[in-house]
């Protein structure tokens, strides 16, 4: 039988699930083959420093990703922005990731944000109405089909 583990935070601010994440990927009791990231988006910030010294801000990649093996799979509540998860993989090639887009995988009901969505998330920021991220749920692209990177 598998087993699974769940790592949530009940707030919304850094409670380091990045680096626990991290840990069961690399040292945790079990091997791990996937993280799932169930919600968010691109604003996500979970700091990871791998023992070699090697540091990347997981965004939207899961945070075993320093692990070879472990993949990543976007859940349909993720807000995918694919600008952002581009930049994210060229940053983690040059850290020595070889091919992440290889390792990730993407429900096909996740949405997609575009530059045209950047406002929404910006207004709160500045003291708009609302969150970013609601407006992005309800006005979000939704993508037919699962999307994986070719090899």
């Amino acid at each position: 039988m598998s087993r699974h583990v769940i790592v949530a935070d009940l707030g919304f601010g850094d409670a380091g699930k990045g680096t626990v994440v991290d840990w069961f990927c690399s040292r945790g009791p079990e091997p791990v083959d996937a993280v799932v990231r169930f919600n968010g988006g691109a604003q996500a910030a979970h700091n990871v420093v791998a023992p070699d010294g090697r540091h990347h801000t997981f965004a939207q990649f899961g945070s075993g990703t320093f692990t070879p093996g472990v993949a990543t799979h976007l859940s349909r509540f993720m807000l995918v922005d694919p600008l952002a998860l581009a930049a994210e993989a060229d940053h983690l090639r040059k850290l020595g990731i070889r091919d992440p887009l290889a390792r990730l995988t993407v429900d096909r009901a996740a949405l997609l944000t575009t530059p045209y969505h950047t406002p929404g998330r910006q207004s709160c920021t500045r003291g708009g109405p609302g969150c970013g991220t609601t407006r992005l749920l309800r006005h979000g692209h939704r993508r037919d089909g699962l999307v994986r990177a070719d090899p």
